[in-house]
């Protein structure tokens, strides 16, 4: 929380009312359920869906994919207060920075059986105690933790993951969080 005690009773004092709630939550033990990686499998094969994460670097699939996935993702976020899609130059921009930072492990991309993306979810270093050691100065050595807390995190944050809502109830989120679960627990 980045704000003192007081301030929420502060706030609602002066007759203001929480308009929406976001939460966060901090996960210790990521061993898959063996009952949740089943299902992800049965539903894998009985809706002809496949994981192409790993079918090819991260450089190549965000070439062919990226722009599907952040179809999915728009479409997915659109309905959230606030929520600015990501589209034109800002998602070639993004496309084009994705591919440092992300672990092909820690990426899962769903395709359907015509091969459109149809689910999408990427879990991504948390560099924060990098900056923070830093002091936020990335020169003249601050990189090194920099590059180091990616390659070797300690911890990942879920950035994202999305469903087309035609989809939705499908059990697509559990193959998306099936798969990154089971990298994390392989990875340590």
């Amino acid at each position: 929380n980045y704000n003192y005690e007081y301030y929420p009773q502060l706030v609602k004092n002066y007759g203001m009312q929480d308009e929406c709630e976001w939460v966060e939550y901090l996960f210790n033990d990521l061993t898959p359920d063996p009952r949740i990686v089943r299902l992800a499998e049965n539903i894998k094969n009985r809706g002809g869906y496949s994981e192409i994460a790993d079918s090819m670097p991260v450089p190549k699939l965000v070439k062919i994919y990226g722009k599907q996935v952040f179809d999915v993702i728009n479409e997915t976020y659109k309905v959230l207060d606030g929520y600015v899609p990501v589209e034109g130059e800002i998602l070639d921009n993004v496309l084009d920075q994705f591919g440092m930072i992300v672990n092909p492990e820690y990426l899962s991309i769903i395709t359907n059986k015509e091969g459109k993306v149809v689910a999408c979810g990427v879990a991504l270093p948390s560099i924060c105690e990098a900056i923070q050691k830093s002091k936020g100065r990335l020169f003249p050595f601050g990189f090194i933790k920099l590059l180091h807390d990616i390659k070797h995190p300690k911890e990942l944050e879920l950035a994202i993951i999305g469903v087309l809502p035609e989809y939705r109830s499908k059990g697509l989120n559990a193959l998306v969080i099936s798969r990154i679960a089971q990298n994390i627990v392989k990875n340590g």
